[in-house]
């Protein structure tokens, strides 16, 4: 009785490590699609990175990590973006991931 379980809780941790794997690559993947987004609507007004910092009071290295996906973005930096873009919160999230 005691080795089925060790085998039900084996089976439950492996299903629960595929759950955190997969929410890892879900994660990362809605980074890379919000840092497309930001990437294509800012070429689409013709704003640099530079001058998209400045505008969302944050600095280049900053703009360009958001855009290769290689940093996590807080609320209050995606409304400075969308304001700094002059769109709405919704037209910046329009994405699918």
């Amino acid at each position: 009785m005691r080795s089925h379980y060790k085998l039900l809780i084996l089976i439950i941790e492996f299903h629960f490590l595929k759950y955190c794997i997969y929410l890892e690559a879900k994660s990362e993947n809605l980074k890379i699609k919000f840092g497309e987004r930001l990437r294509t609507l800012r070429i689409e007004r013709n704003l640099s990175q530079e001058k998209l910092a400045a505008l969302a009071e944050t600095d280049k290295s900053w703009i360009s990590e958001v855009e290769l996906a290689k940093r996590d973005i807080q609320l209050t930096s995606i409304g400075k973006l969308a304001d700094a873009l002059e769109i709405s919160l919704k037209e910046l999230l329009d994405f699918d991931f």
